[in-house]
């Protein structure tokens, strides 16, 4: 079968249900009559956009919602920097700084 067609099937498994392996998405293609490798999955994977999260494969922007609750990298770090810049003016905020890094290393 074509490429194409094998690209439909793992989209079409996507929409339908949790794909949390490459063995998994080989197993559930071969139940389709889809006989594809190792190789040949990771680069459809690769060629579809798919990201592998918590729960499995998925198209981009279609994480879980647990995922989705996350804070986003972008405001962890201006959350970081606006208290680094607090605690520059603030000797008292450096030591509540230092406790909550601290805190969160341990």
């Amino acid at each position: 079968m074509s490429k194409l067609s094998r690209h439909k099937a793992i989209l079409e498994l996507l929409e339908e249900t949790q794909v949390p392996s490459q063995e998994e998405l080989q197993r559930l293609l071969h139940r389709r009559g889809f006989d594809a490798g190792q190789a040949t999955l990771s680069r459809d994977i690769r060629e579809l956009g798919l990201v592998k999260a918590a729960g499995g494969y998925s198209l981009p922007g279609r994480e879980t919602a647990a995922e989705t609750d996350l804070p986003s990298v972008s405001r962890l770090v201006r959350e970081f920097v606006t208290s680094v810049r607090a605690a520059e003016k603030d000797k008292r905020a450096a030591g509540r700084l230092a406790d909550r890094i601290q805190g969160m290393l341990a």
